[in-house]
């Protein structure tokens, strides 16, 4: 065997191309990457980088030694490159961020007559699904099937399913599917987790049902995909029979990404104590089993067996993410555990996670200012690079819960200002502001405003507010005309704002008429 020693003395002349050849192979496939360069240096010194078959031996080496740019260099460079060396740049370039740079090397290597292959196609199919380019996406499946590449490859049929549902064409992939005459778990689970992405549901399951039906074997990502269906459709009956085969093949002994999705799916059902149990039957815990144990606590109001998992996560040196500090959070605000919230505010300072996560600051504004900090909250909104109405309306929330409602509406008038785009419930926060302290004329200009600016239909939520409103400053007249304007039914909350406004006012006659609505409008609800 050539001895590597005597490349390094110079001595590249002493052997032939075939034993050149023979290093070539060895080092790309033991991926040495400092030996694999040392050996490009001594093949360009001695002109033997254009070689043709060195050269194109070089090029996939250079590619697994993570030399992407001397690569494409010694590419350029080669007279002829072959069907190898242009799969090998093109499937870097799409696996390393460069869709636009592997697909344009796919149209040079077509102009070059070189034809491609199940490679080259699986590799563009990959670079189109980053671009989620439909058009080229049809282009690229009309050419793989000239060539009858989806028909004999398996592996090009799953990755021109996969290019489909990322695309956000799931009836294409599903076409794509039932053509393959070859379908293996991949196949299936590929379509099953596709569906699941465009929030088809329950055409997951009955693809579940129907794989499983022709006797294909599910593996765990399968799993993983059948339980976010059943989480997201509330079906708790398939979710436990899909939990059992799980446990009967005794795969989450080895499997933390699927007991973390049990434990998520439990969670999301409410059945907190499966959840947990779950959770300590697992071998390891990661950081995602973790939070999701967390987000079912505080989806369900148990904040303190929330923040209780937060310090058990720090104390095992679980690596946090934005979701873990967004639950803990959420958790110390609820229960007002400022002290608590003052502690992970300064670990998230000290993690420069303000600076690049917009929501983990816009749930800080919004719990300092439910546990009536308004200072805390307000330095905390100011310190952020960049805001978001959802952290706008944080801090006006806060001021108007603080009953400092004229604040709460120069403030949403300042967001304004800064060409923040309202949403509804913005609108609902500053109307219920202007309600509390009867601002009469603000209220209603932000209400015509809505529709006449903003393109907002407003909600019986807003309808409430302005009801209230003229309850509290004594237009009567003027809210019952507004029931009667409703585009929609009121609710109990509109009734009883303004049966609450009829007695705070004495007028008995009108609260009788709007109690006998009330009424009407619960009978209804049991028919």
């Amino acid at each position: 065997m050539v001895l590597f020693d005597d490349l390094i003395k110079g001595n590249i002349f002493h052997y032939c191309i075939d034993d050149l050849l023979l290093i070539l192979q060895k080092y790309k496939a033991e991926e040495q990457g400092a030996k694999s360069l040392i050996l490009h240096a001594h093949l360009l010194a001695h002109g033997l980088e254009t070689h043709q078959l060195l050269g194109n031996h070089l090029v996939p080496m250079l590619v697994d030694a993570g030399e992407l740019p001397l690569a494409h260099r010694a590419f350029a460079r080669l007279p002829h490159p072959n069907a190898f060396s242009w799969n090998s740049l093109i499937s870097a370039y799409a696996t390393r961020g460069e869709p636009r740079l592997a697909l344009s090397l796919f149209s040079r290597m077509e102009d070059a007559s070189v034809h491609p292959d199940d490679h080259t196609f699986v590799s563009a199919f990959k670079a189109c699904s980053h671009l989620k380019d439909l058009k080229r996406a049809f282009e690229l499946h009309t050419k793989a099937v000239k060539l009858s590449l989806s028909e004999r490859n398996i592996v090009v049929g799953n990755a021109l399913i996969d290019l489909y549902i990322k695309c956000n064409a799931p009836a294409r992939a599903r076409q794509v599917f039932d053509s393959l005459p070859l379908k293996n778990v991949i196949t299936w689970t590929s379509l099953v987790g596709g569906f699941i992405d465009c929030g088809h549901y329950l055409k997951a399951m009955e693809l579940y049902k129907k794989m499983t039906f022709h006797g294909v074997i599910p593996n765990p990502i399968t799993f993983v995909c059948v339980l976010k269906a059943c989480t997201n459709t509330d079906d708790i009956a398939n979710g436990q029979k899909v939990h059992a085969e799980i446990e009967r093949r005794s795969l989450l002994d080895d499997d933390v990404f699927l007991g973390s999705a049990l434990v998520d799916m439990y969670a999301k059902y409410g059945l907190l104590t499966f959840a947990q149990h779950i959770f300590d039957k697992l071998p390891s815990h990661n950081v995602v089993s973790w939070n999701s144990l967390m987000q079912g606590y505080i989806q369900y109001d148990k904040y303190k067996e929330a923040v209780r998992c937060f310090i058990q996560m720090q104390a095992e040196g679980i690596c946090l993410t934005d979701i873990s500090f967004i639950c803990v959070i959420k958790a110390c605000g609820s229960i007002g555990c400022i002290q608590r919230l003052e502690e992970i505010h300064a670990e998230i300072d000290r993690r420069g996670l303000l600076q690049s996560n917009l929501l983990v600051g816009s749930t800080l504004v919004n719990m300092y200012a439910k546990c009536g900090s308004l200072a805390s909250a307000q330095y905390v909104f100011d310190n952020l690079p960049y805001k978001d109405v959802v952290t706008w309306t944080a801090l006006l929330a806060g001021y108007a819960q603080a009953g400092e409602c004229k604040r709460a509406a120069n403030f949403f008038d300042q967001m304004l200002g800064a060409g923040i785009k309202p949403d509804p419930i913005v609108f609902v926060v500053v109307l219920n502001a202007c309600s509390r302290v009867g601002l009469f004329e603000k209220s209603e200009t932000y209400f015509q405003a809505m529709g006449k600016d903003h393109g907002i239909l407003p909600f019986r939520e807003h309808y409430s507010c302005i009801v209230d409103l003229l309850g509290r400053t004594g237009h009567m007249d003027s809210a019952q005309a507004m029931l009667c304007q409703l585009p929609c039914d009121p609710n109990l909350v509109v009734w009883r704002t303004i049966l609450s406004a009829c007695s705070s006012l004495g007028n008995f006659h009108l609260a009788k008429q709007v109690f006998s609505h009330q009424e009407k409008f619960l009978d209804s609800l049991f028919l």
